[in-house]
């Protein structure tokens, strides 16, 4: 049973974030407001090499389409960072 006075913006964490990645929250107890922690098993598959943005996948140099850019993302480019 969910809590229907549950406010989300007290809950901690960038939840857009998870949501937007499609994680799974992850709940103490079915009743909690907040989760403890989001299930995000799925990005495990996703290829190091590549850039998703809302459901599509671009390549290394690869351009944003629009729909996939706020308009704070002018000429946005799927970049590799080596993080060694």
């Amino acid at each position: 049973m969910f809590n229907e006075n549950c406010d989300k913006t007290k809950c901690p964490g960038p939840l857009r974030h998870y949501k937007g990645l499609g994680c799974t929250p992850i709940y103490a107890n079915p009743n909690d407001c907040c989760a403890k922690a989001y299930e995000c098993s799925h990005l495990d598959n996703l290829s190091p090499n590549k850039c998703y943005v809302n459901g599509h996948k671009y390549n290394i140099g690869e351009m944003l389409k629009p729909e996939d850019s706020n308009r704070c993302d002018l000429n946005c480019t799927c970049t590799h960072y080596d993080d060694g």
